[in-house]
Parts: C-alpha cells; structure tokens; sequence
C-alpha cells in the first residue's frame, strides 16, 4: 500500500512541476488583472498587451506602450512571448514583433500614446494615409516610443 502511493504521490509531483513550468500565454482576465507596469485595470480588450519569460513568468499590460516600456528596460532575449493585442480581433494576442502598429489619435490607447496592433498591414494603408497617422513595424514602434 505504500509503495503505490509513493508512486502515485511522485507521478501526481512531476504532473505539477510539468505544468507549473509552461511558458505559454494565459489570456487577459478583462476588468481584473491589473497592467504590471501602470498598475491600472486592465479593460480595453483592443489594446491588451503581454510578455512571457522563458521561465513562464506571465506579465500582462493594459496598453501596448506600458509593455514596450517594460521590454525596453529588460533584457529582451529573455522573453519566449512577446504579444500584443490584435485591434480588429478584440482579446486575440498576436506575435508583437510580426505585427503592424498604428499610431493614430482616432484610435485612442488607454496610456493615450494613439498606438493600435494588427495582423495585416494592408488594411491599414488603405484606411490611413493621412499625415497625422503612422504606420510602423516593431522596430520603427520601438524608436517611436523610446522618443516620445
């Protein structure tokens, strides 16, 4: 009797450490978790933001600027997953650094930078091309931020 549940209780703790050690996403509780860099409520679902380290430490953004201000202070290889928010899918991350960004004040972030992620670039150069707006990659989005 001991032996299986010896057994059993070291198959349950490698269960545990298995899965305790993920380093995938978790989705955005709205309107509960709390930005890890401005501490406000999380609630605008097109502009959620989210860093995973390669340890599974999970660190969720109400904004996209308050991500990249915590990605540019760190160590930036240390991320398995650097995501943001898909505008056009509210609550649909999408991979940061593959993504298009706009820069618009029609488009209103919650830490009022204007800046807005999508999937698809060409749907934005359609709608767009005014000369308030900006259309970047991640690396222009980086300077972007870093400047203003």
């Amino acid at each position: 009797m001991n032996r299986l549940f010896l057994s059993l209780f070291c198959v349950f703790l490698t269960l545990i450490l298995i899965f305790s050690c993920s380093v995938e996403p978790k989705s955005i509780d709205y309107n509960l978790d709390q930005c890890a860099a401005c501490k406000m409520m999380i609630s605008e679902q097109q502009f959620g933001a989210e860093l995973v380290t390669k340890k599974g430490k999970i660190y969720k953004y109400d904004a996209i600027e308050c991500m990249v201000s915590s990605f540019t202070k760190s160590d930036s290889p240390d991320f398995a997953h650097v995501l943001v928010t898909d505008y056009e899918n509210p609550g649909n991350f999408i991979d940061a650094k593959a993504s298009t960004y706009l820069v618009d004040a029609s488009r209103p972030s919650p830490m009022g930078k204007n800046v807005s992620a999508y999937k698809s670039p060409e749907l934005l150069s359609k709608e767009f091309n005014s000369i308030d707006s900006k259309i970047l990659n991640w690396d222009q989005l980086l300077d972007y931020l870093n400047e203003n």
